[in-house]
């Protein structure tokens, strides 16, 4: 249950809302196309053969808009998905925090069923304590192939500086604890039952404590869901610590030994403390300039600037197949997504590749630039095939290197022999054309928005 500080008192916010009897449905959508969907709409995705439906709203513990409430944490929000995929259906249960909105792609989470990834991209509106709990939501969802990429097993810790009665949320007894390379596992008890419970694990103060070795202290957020049975439920979770050595070693210069002290919660101030040594080892990065290998969901450490880099998702693959029987008239091309994280923010970059581009091919590999750095994609494995379904497991060789020279504003014409209907692909109109100079600019409206957008191209 979120806690809401009003005038140094504390409200309770929370809605659950049910669904209409009467399911309607909204047009067809494709793979990896945000789509918005009300309360009891169903909606269909026929590449994938499957219907998805927005069945309610389990929970909402998120900071409302309201102007006259502060709020210690943002809270967060589950609702229930019904996915039909055929022969079986599914119950998904994704959660979005409290400050989440479609744009903000770094902090959309996502849950993973039968291959795909259904991402909750938004949800509104925001819980308000001058009305009612909202009885007509409405998401921005998205679904897409998974591309072999599995949810985290153990999401970070995280480093803040707040004080142990903001952190804590629900009580829990702390069974045992246990730390395996860059991993601590929680065995902790609670009381419950019959919603989904979720846990946060928060390093605060954001310090250490002098000692030999030094300290710090961990505390678990438990999110219960308003739960209210009573079963005794058990269960083991995980956090990754590696950002506490990575923190250690900002501060310090180098890597060492960490005590950490995990604190219980029964419902007061924390009970017991349990504490357990954490030595992490070098991780071996690559360098800028250094091309290398990655698979979808990975991430590499890029050691010499700071950054961390994850392989996100093909976002399309439309190159030619690997196939001897066919014959392409364009070579097509695929874009990916990479999260960039170097500490105190995180950005997004989609470079893309044509399909005869491989590792070799220098002349025709395409960089993006963002915050200083050029991120190369040189190859992109495996080709798609007609004769199999898209791969579930992308591998990519990519180079970052420092962005000395920027992008081309303008690509260049290419000079080919080839027919009219080979190079067109999609209709478009055509405005208006200028040049200046070695430039020339072409005005064209895109769809649906029709809003008017100009691109230009080098005609050198």
């Amino acid at each position: 249950m979120i806690r809401l500080l009003v005038a140094s008192c504390f409200l309770v916010l929370v809605a659950v809302c049910g669904c209409s009897d009467k399911p309607t449905e909204v047009d067809g959508v494709r793979l990896g196309e945000p789509f918005v969907l009300k309360l009891g709409q169903t909606v269909e995705v026929p590449e994938a053969h499957l219907t998805l439906r927005f069945e309610r709203v389990v929970y909402d513990g998120r900071c409302g808009g309201d102007p006259d409430v502060y709020c210690i944490w943002e809270g967060m929000a589950e609702i229930e998905l019904l996915a039909d995929l055929g022969p079986v259906g599914v119950q998904l249960l994704p959660t979005i925090m409290g400050f989440v909105e479609d744009a903000d792609t770094i902090s959309h989470r996502s849950v993973f069923e039968a291959g795909y990834r259904f991402t909750l991209r938004q949800l509104d509106p925001l819980p308000s304590i001058h009305a009612p709990p909202p009885q007509d939501y409405t998401v921005i969802s998205e679904i897409a192939d998974a591309d072999g990429q599995l949810v985290p097993e153990c999401p970070p810790v995280q480093i803040v500086d707040m004080s142990p009665s903001t952190i804590h949320i629900a009580p829990f007894f702390l069974h045992e604890v246990e730390i395996s390379g860059d991993e601590i596992a929680l065995d902790i008890g609670y009381s419950g039952g019959c919603q989904s419970h979720y846990h946060f694990l928060f390093m605060s103060p954001a310090t250490f404590m002098e000692s030999n070795p030094v300290q710090a202290n961990l505390y678990l957020r438990h999110v219960d869901n308003d739960d209210t049975c009573e079963a005794y439920v058990r269960e083991t979770t995980c956090f990754d610590i590696r950002p506490i050595a990575e923190y250690y070693e900002q501060l310090y210069g180098e890597l060492g030994p960490i005590i950490l002290n995990v604190h219980e919660y029964l419902g007061s101030d924390s009970m017991r403390v349990v504490s357990v040594t954490y030595t992490p080892a070098e991780v071996e990065g690559v360098k800028l300039g250094e091309a290398f290998t990655i698979t979808s969901g990975e991430h590499v450490t890029i050691s010499d600037a700071g950054l961390i880099v994850r392989f996100d998702e093909v976002l399309f693959d439309y190159r030619c197949p690997d196939d001897p029987l066919i014959h392409c008239f364009w070579e097509g091309m695929a874009g990916i997504q990479l999260t960039a994280d170097f500490g105190p923010a995180a950005f997004v970059v989609r470079p893309t590749i044509l399909g005869y581009v491989d590792n070799d091919d220098t002349i025709r590999h395409r960089s993006v630039f963002e915050a200083g750095y050029r991120f190369t994609l040189r190859q992109l494995d495996p080709l798609p095939s007609i004769h199999a379904p898209a791969p579930q497991g992308y591998t990519a060789i990519i180079e970052i290197a420092l962005a000395d020279a920027p992008v081309a504003e303008h690509p260049p014409v290419q000079i080919v022999d080839s027919p009219h209907p080979i190079i067109h692909m999609a209709p478009f109109f055509l405005h208006n054309v200028s040049i200046t100079a070695d430039t020339i600019a072409l005005d064209s409206p895109k769809s649906p928005a029709r809003c008017s957008t100009s691109w230009a191209a080098s005609k050198r």
